[in-house]
């Protein structure tokens, strides 16, 4: 099932256009790692496609635009997000997503919103690109390696590994961390050693 107006092929000609090359590159090398976990977390194929292909479809879009996109669709962007606008580009390519490429299914959406920062409660699709972002074969730092192995096993484990070494490697260099980000991994910090939903995929 295709969830967007156009094609696979019509989607990336059209991501390539607004993409640098490197993260057109890295879009379809997430779409790559969505697509082949997808079956094994019982994910719909086509969606998890979707979604890593477009994660990024509003990365490159001016800081002040992304602002002004937000408001007139109704997010108001809280102090952080005013300050750090790259932090937008998440929301912003979920209404890009569904007003270009036609996505309407909610859980798509969700995962392009939500792949940065995270939230409490990820849908396994949201979980998966949030995951498949840090980790794709195209990313180069020493944790993306041992990122893509949890992931491989558990996405509620690799969300929680992810945000542990995000924010203290942001914290280290001093930059502020979005409270979205703190209160995602205290949830999966909570239901991953509660053991809820912790069992591995074999």
């Amino acid at each position: 099932m295709m969830y967007m107006n156009m094609s696979y092929q019509e989607a990336k000609v059209r991501l390539s256009e607004t993409l640098p090359p490197k993260r057109f590159t890295h879009s379809l090398n997430v779409m790559e790692l969505c697509g082949q976990l997808a079956p094994r977390y019982g994910i719909d194929r086509d969606k998890a496609l979707t979604a890593g292909l477009l994660h990024d479809c509003a990365k490159y879009i001016d800081g002040e635009q992304m602002v002004a996109i937000c408001i007139d669709r109704g997010y108001q962007p809280d102090a952080i997000q005013m300050q750090a606008t790259h932090l937008l580009h998440p929301i912003v390519g979920s209404f890009i997503a569904r007003e270009e490429f036609g996505v309407e299914d909610e859980d798509i959406l969700n995962a392009i919103a939500n792949h940065t920062c995270g939230r409490p409660g990820m849908s396994d699709l949201e979980l998966l690109v949030f995951s498949a972002d840090y980790c794709e074969v195209g990313r180069t730092h020493g944790d993306a390696v041992v990122a893509r192995e949890v992931l491989g096993r558990n996405l509620q484990r690799a969300a929680l590994h992810i945000l542990d070494n995000v924010i203290r490697y942001n914290q280290a260099k001093g930059v502020t961390v979005h409270p979205a980000s703190i209160k995602t991994k205290k949830y999966y910090s909570e239901l991953v050693n509660s053991n809820v939903k912790g069992n591995e995929v074999k």
